[in-house]
This record gives C-alpha cells, structure tokens and sequence, in this order.
C-alpha cells in the first residue's frame, strides 16, 4: 500500500525535486480514499488520493484522460488540474480552498450552474456501452425510447453530491473535487440534477428533514439555466432535459445504489409471474450470449430466486 513517504516523494519527481511535507499528519478518509495535504517549500499545495483499492487504478486512469480532455476545451471550468504518472498509483490536483457544501437546505452556490453548464456542454465523439441486467432491462425501453432524438454525448462528473462541491465562506464556487468516477455518456443519461436536491428514493441527503424535497430548489436551478441558454443563443436541451430527469436517474441509479434499487424495485418492479418469466428469459439470453457467466455464483443465485418466485407464483 503507497504511503506517505511515497506520497511525498513522487510529488516532489513531479515537480522537479522541490522538498515538500505533509500538512496535518494523518490523512483525511473518504468512502473509496486516503486524501493527503502536500505542502511545498515555495508554499503550493497539493491533494495526494489514493484509492483504498489498488485495483481501480486502471479506472482513475481513464477517468484522468476524460477530464484532460475537457480542461483542455473548457479551461474555465471551476475544477483543480490533475497530475499523474501511469506508473505510480497516486492521483495528485491542486489544493482546493473553501470547505464542503456538505448539509444541504436551501441555497445554491452563485455560481454551480455556470460550472454545470460547462460541464454539460462540454462534448466529445466518445461511444457508450451500457450492459443491463435482466430484471430491470425491459424498462429501459419504456425511459430511453423518448429520448432517442438526443444524440449528443457529453461528460459527466459522476459524483456531484454536496462533499464534492467546495465553498467559499461567501457561499461561491471554489472548486469541485473527486473526479474519478468521470464518465462520458449520451446526454439523456448524464443531464440530471445534482444528488443534494435531485430527491430520489433511497437516496438519503445529510442533514435533511423529512418530507424535504427541494422541489423550489430544482426548478431554481431548471430556469437559472434556461436563462442563461436564453442569452447565449443555445438550444434548450440542457434545461428541458433537466426538468424531466428524476426518473431517468432514479432508473439508472436502481442499477448502482443498494437502497436505490430496492425502492425502484418495489414501485416499479411487481414480482408478478409475468415479470418474473420475462426476466427469466432475458437472463437465459444474456446467458447465451455471454455463456462464460453461467458459472457465476451470483447467475446461478439469481436463477434460483427467479425460478422460486416463480414457483410461487402458480
């Protein structure tokens, strides 16, 4: 495991030897990181992730070449540069000031939706291969058909909750952070509201009171960015996207988030003998296509619990 002496010393190859410490000690401990402070002796800063599982390196590096990509056509976006060697497993930016927006209640940061238009407008010829699993599957034509006459892909930061965004004390845009779940998707599938107002079941906000659900909030946001569409002279996809996005989110989130899930599940998903037919016989063409997987603890459990339910269905 990389430590903090390898921290350090690669942060200091990469800025052609200049000393530098760790600020603090130990580090700061996320869900999926360790995060140092690198300070140098010409008083930069640094942030140092490096991630709890040493085997997704080869995704922070991809996530690293998206987001190359669009600080290279969108400089101005409000988000730290990157450092990295292939070579070492440490994923180095800029220190960002200003502290998280962590509780959510209701404020927006004066200037998110320049940063989100960027980010959503920022586009690239990238492609998207998107593998279903069988229970939810048929409901993917019922929440993508309509969208078919979207055709443009896009970035998305993939983690846009309120301990990503950082604030200053006079509540502006500092910086967003945490870029390695990075992807590029159709628009449909990217164009959504931030986790912190976005209001999906199973999803649980800090410090959010019972039957809050930002409704005000969002359409704030929804009409901030149709006026700035307005004034540029831009299509309105961005905001009509976004004004209809809970349920696409809630959907593709039910394939990520455990809790997610079993809410879409039990509004969504009856476990009537006909739905559990037709998800036995879309594993079985998975399973065709993808034969290697029938050996699969996980396929075969599945396959008893549909062929169960099933049973008891009759």
């Amino acid at each position: 495991m990389t430590d903090g002496l390898d921290v350090l010393s690669e942060a200091s190859r990469l800025r052609l030897g200049i000393p530098c410490s760790l600020a603090g000690g130990s580090p700061c401990l996320g869900g999926s990181h360790r995060v140092f402070k690198v300070v140098f002796e010409d008083s930069v800063q640094w942030a140092a992730r490096v991630s709890n599982d040493p085997n997704n390196w080869k995704n922070e590096l991809r996530a690293f070449g998206q987001f190359q990509h669009i600080k290279k056509h969108r400089p101005e976006i409000k988000a730290p540069e990157l450092f990295v060697e292939a070579e070492h497993p440490v994923l180095y930016s800029e220190w960002v000031s200003g502290k998280p927006l962590e509780i959510w209640n209701s404020q927006i940061p004066l200037d998110v939706k320049d940063f989100w238009m960027i980010l959503r407008n920022s586009c690239c010829n990238y492609g998207l291969l998107l593998f279903l699993p069988p229970l939810l599957k048929r409901k993917a034509v019922y929440y993508a058909a309509e969208f078919d006459k979207y055709t443009g892909i896009g970035f998305t930061h993939g983690d846009l909750n309120a301990h990503n965004i950082m604030k200053s004390d006079e509540f502006h845009l500092t910086g967003v952070i945490d870029w390695d779940w990075m992807s590029v998707a159709p628009l449909p599938a990217i164009i959504h509201h931030p986790w912190f107002i976005a209001d999906i079941p199973g999803w649980n906000n800090d410090g959010v009171a019972e039957g809050e659900s930002f409704a005000m909030d969002r359409l704030y946001l929804e009409k901030s960015i149709r006026k700035k569409e307005i004034s540029q002279h831009l299509p309105l996809t961005l905001s009509t996207l976004l004004s209809d996005s809970g349920k696409r989110l809630f959907f593709q989130s039910a394939f990520h988030f455990k809790d997610i899930h079993a809410e879409f599940v039990r509004m969504h998903c009856p476990w009537t003998e006909k739905n559990i037919r037709a998800a036995m016989s879309q594993l079985d063409t998975v399973l065709r296509l993808y034969p290697e997987l029938g050996g699969e603890e996980g396929v075969q459990e599945v396959k008893d619990l549909l062929r169960r339910n099933c049973e008891e269905k009759r």
